[in-house]
């Protein structure tokens, strides 16, 4: 396969998850009463970016997607988009969304982890659910002035909800994979 065929089958790529994060934006979120930081199902496509595109290019297509927020599109979950959005409860878990991709792409592109479905799926979570939960959280409890314990508790909510999220991930990708979709 030649550069130019790889990188249009990369942008391609990049594209369709790009598009799938923000049509998992017109899902409503779930607003929880202790926290200002609603349950979504965008983060799914964040998710993707880093088990399906890989390091770069799932980073790449997290960077554009805030981009388009930072612009003031309304492509986050409930309509909502611009800066103020970014500099907001929310943007502590969103700013995750541009580290955990390249997290997660780094380490299953070493083979041996994404060989089993059970070391995949330990990643993605581990990645894509606690780490961007945990550090959301640590930047959320800074920024609203909570208590740790409180915030890392209240972070537990979440979790659930995640790891389904996670499980629904690693099936669309090694489905994918197992198709030859991707590689």
């Amino acid at each position: 396969m030649n550069l130019n065929h790889q990188n249009l089958r990369h942008l391609t790529q990049a594209s369709v998850i790009l598009a799938l994060t923000i049509i998992f934006g017109f899902f409503p979120g779930i607003p929880l009463a202790i926290i200002p930081v609603t349950i979504v199902l965008q983060n799914l496509g964040m998710m993707l970016a880093g088990e399906i595109l890989g390091p770069w290019w799932g980073t790449g297509t997290m960077i554009t997607f805030l981009g388009m927020v930072a612009l003031g599109l309304p492509i986050l979950s409930g309509g909502h988009g611009g800066l103020q959005v970014l500099l907001s409860p929310s943007g502590c878990y969103l700013i995750m969304w541009i580290i955990a991709p390249f997290i997660m792409g780094w380490l299953l592109r070493i083979n041996f982890l994404r060989q089993h479905w059970w070391s995949e799926l330990i990643i993605v979570w581990l990645t894509g659910a606690v780490l961007v939960d945990l550090m959301g959280g640590l930047l959320l409890s800074w920024w609203m002035h909570f208590s740790l314990s409180f915030t890392l508790g209240a972070m537990m909510i979440y979790l659930p909800g995640d790891t389904i999220k996670v499980c629904l991930s690693v099936i669309i990708a090694r489905r994918l994979r197992k198709s030859k979709v991707i590689d």
